[in-house]
C-alpha cells in the first residue's frame, strides 16, 4: 500500500491541500471543500496554538481563506460549546488533580458524566482544558467506556507521551496520544508513569 507520511504536518487537511496545489491543473477545489479543509486545520492545530503549526500551515490557511466561505464563522463554530459541556468544563477545572511535577489527571466515570446530560455529545471538547493552566505540563483524562474500561486521552506541552500510550495498548503523536486502562490499578500506573515523565522533563528544563 502507498503511504504518505509527513510527521511535521499540522493535519491531514494541510496535506490534502498540498496535494491539490501540486496537481492544480488537474484537480478542482470547490468552496465547500476549502471550507472543510480550513475547519480541519483550525481543529487539529487547536486554533493555531499547537507546536505543529508551521509557517507553511499558516500559508495554507491563508490560501484557503481566499475561497468563498467565512473563516470567522468556522472559528466561532469550533470555539462554541453547549451549556452541558460548559458545566462539565467547570467540573474538570474544579476536580483536576495537579501533581508537583506538572502532571495532571481526572477520571470521568459514567456516574460523574451522567448528571451533565450530554446525551450523544462527546467529552472530547474538555480534553484541551488542563493545558490552559500554567501549572500543567502534561495530562491524562480517563473516560469510562460502555465496557467499563477507561479510554485515556493523553496530551502534553513538551515531554513526549506516545511511549506511555504504547505501554498501555495505544499510540499517537509525541504530544497527543491515546490508550486504554482496564481497571483502577492500570489508571494508577498510567498516572505514575506520567508523573515520572513530567518530573524528568522538569529536571531537563532546569539543567
Amino acid at each position: 500500500d502507498v503511504q504518505w507520511v509527513t510527521p511535521a504536518a499540522s493535519s491531514t487537511s494541510e496535506l490534502v491541500f498540498d496535494f491539490y496545489k501540486a496537481f492544480e491543473s488537474e484537480l478542482t477545489c470547490p468552496d465547500d471543500a476549502a471550507r472543510l479543509l480550513y475547519a480541519g486545520i483550525v481543529g487539529d492545530t487547536g486554533r493555531f496554538m499547537y507546536p505543529a503549526t508551521s509557517p507553511h500551515t499558516m500559508r495554507v490557511a491563508g490560501d484557503l481563506m481566499t475561497f468563498n466561505f467565512s473563516a470567522s464563522d468556522i472559528n466561532q463554530q469550533e470555539d462554541a460549546i453547549s451549556l452541558p459541556l460548559a458545566r462539565l468544563s467547570a467540573f474538570v477545572y474544579q476536580s483536576l488533580t495537579i501533581l508537583p511535577s506538572g502532571a495532571a489527571y481526572i477520571k470521568l466515570s459514567d456516574e460523574v458524566v451522567k448528571p451533565f446530560n450530554l446525551g450523544d455529545e462527546s467529552t472530547s471538547a474538555v480534553v484541551p482544558l488542563p493545558g490552559r493552566l500554567n501549572e500543567v505540563v502534561a495530562w491524562a483524562i480517563f473516560v469510562e467506556s460502555k465496557d467499563h474500561t477507561f479510554r485515556i486521552r493523553l496530551r502534553s506541552k513538551g515531554p513526549s507521551i506516545n511511549d506511555l500510550a504504547k505501554n498501555h495498548g495505544g499510540g499517537g503523536h509525541a504530544l497527543a496520544s491515546g490508550a486504554v486502562a482496564h481497571d483502577d490499578d492500570e489508571i494508577k500506573q498510567v498516572i505514575k508513569e506520567l508523573d515520572e515523565i513530567t518530573t524528568a522533563y522538569k529536571g531537563e528544563k532546569h539543567e
